[in-house]
């Protein structure tokens, strides 16, 4: 049977305090597995540029932490709680690595299930990086964690859980991000249970993500302190550690919240993760093609004007960006959609359309309790507070797109996400689907969720 603990990582910056039972004995084998994508945007270090700085675009190739020791714990962790757990270390190092370098092995773990994991690190994070002209020349960038200063000795623990991401404070767990969250796992008498550690979306590459290096003095080396990062993009927004466990059946268990990458492609060249949440099989991302499936171009209206005649008196497919921001803005939250792109029934990928409110209330009946808390990015990058239940849970990753009247004016970016759906409602109108910031469960069916096709919002595709 095989499991996967998700920890989200919504900065690469691990603000990172510690922590045995008789019974029968079950084996956990950690090993890690290649880096597989961007953990998060690297963390930006402000400052002004001098005139003798050069600012080079960078790809990472490589990310490497100093684990000196993984503890496991049957104890839930969670805020307020004291620390009176009973860990089991079953690994330690000393030495900076890369993900797939770290090897833990221990024959004494009881079996049980264990809801919370414990990193302790030394105050160092290598990332190594290619030239984007040049991608035979690697630079290596070493800082703290946080970014803040350069690397030290000091030692920093984060204990993690279903509940979030914990410090200890006096002895008790304090919350630090409720973003970054795993699930439990199983060891069972006499059985091997190995733990693969990938760095990453499933799937992704770590150059799928640039940056901008200043190098201050333009001596093509790394100074910490003095150089600093910015403008990191990244194609594929999915930011995670993963942690994968086999406990050594070897009969295959159907799971929910399963990710596949590069499920789809569309016309436009833009690769679809997706994501199996019950029975149904949804895009893990909004919708970002300037195509119809059968090739057809649809327009990109912008001006105010272009968007409303087009939704009043042409009546045609229209999408944009919001507020035409940049092409990183389209890659991260998708495009901007009319009713009359959805109405054509060719605006998702071959074997994929715009789902129905029926499909729409069968995933959100399936989530259940906190179903659009399970559907939202955690934490307060692109949401606005409070983000309300916010963990993605299901892998569904949704963001606050916004949506643009019929008057061409865009609104609700960071606070709402806006889908469309395929179900006509009276006279012309579109059911669509309403997630807000302060709220964790989705909103459908009253008049405010039922648009006139001249508006815009996002569409999320879901498989046939």
């Amino acid at each position: 049977m095989r499991t996967t603990i998700f920890l989200i990582v919504i900065a690469l910056m691990l603000q990172l305090s510690s922590c045995e039972e008789t019974g029968e004995k079950g084996s956990l084998v950690v090993t890690g597995v290649s880096a597989v994508s961007e953990a998060a945007p690297l963390a930006i270090s402000p400052m002004k540029i001098q005139t003798n700085s050069t600012v080079n675009v960078m790809h990472p190739s490589d990310i490497k932490f100093f684990v000196t020791e993984f503890w496991v714990a049957k104890e839930l962790v969670d805020k307020g709680v004291t620390d009176d757990f009973k860990w089991y270390k079953i690994g330690e190092s000393n030495a900076l690595k890369s993900v797939s370098e770290y090897y833990f092995e221990t024959d004494d773990l009881p079996e049980g299930t264990y809801q919370s994991i414990k990193l302790v690190f030394k105050n160092i994070v290598q990332r190594e990086a290619i030239y984007q002209n040049n991608s035979s020349q690697l630079v290596v960038m070493q800082s703290s964690l946080d970014e803040t200063t350069c690397p030290d000795d000091k030692i920093i623990t984060n204990c993690f859980s279903k509940k979030g991401n914990f410090v200890v404070q006096q002895g008790v767990f304090q919350l630090a991000s409720s973003g970054e969250t795993i699930r439990g796992f199983k060891v069972k008498a006499g059985e091997t249970t190995t733990i693969k550690w990938m760095l990453g979306a499933p799937g992704a590459q770590l150059t799928d993500c640039s940056f901008e290096w200043v190098d201050s003095n333009s001596n093509g080396q790394w100074d910490c302190g003095i150089d600093s990062n910015q403008n990191t993009q990244c194609k594929v927004n999915m930011p995670m550690f993963t942690f994968q466990v086999d406990d050594g059946e070897e009969e295959p268990v159907e799971e929910d919240f399963v990710l596949t990458p590069n499920a789809v492609t569309d016309l436009d060249g833009f690769t679809y993760y997706s994501v199996k949440i019950g029975d149904q099989i949804w895009l893990a991302s909004n919708l970002r093609t300037r195509y119809l499936n059968d090739n057809t171009f649809i327009a990109n209206r912008l001006d105010s004007m272009a968007w409303s005649d087009a939704g009043f008196r042409l009546q045609e497919p229209s999408q944009t960006v919001y507020n035409g921001n940049s092409e990183l803005l389209q890659n991260y939250y998708g495009r901007l959609y009319n009713g009359y792109a959805i109405k054509t029934g060719k605006l998702c990928p071959q074997g994929w359309h715009v789902p129905t409110i029926d499909e729409w209330k069968k995933l959100f009946n399936h989530l259940g309790e906190n179903a659009g808390g399970k559907m939202k990015e955690p934490g307060f990058d692109n949401w606005k507070s409070p983000n309300e239940g916010g963990n993605n849970l299901s892998r569904f990753w949704a963001l606050p797109a916004g949506r643009r009247f019929i008057n061409s004016q865009f609104t609700d970016l960071g606070e709402s996400a806006w889908w469309w759906t395929s179900t006509v409602y009276g006279e012309g109108m579109l059911e669509v689907i309403k997630l807000g910031h302060s709220t964790n469960m989705p909103v459908h069916s009253i008049p405010d969720t039922r648009f006139d096709p001249a508006f815009g919002a996002s569409c999320r595709c879901i498989k046939d």
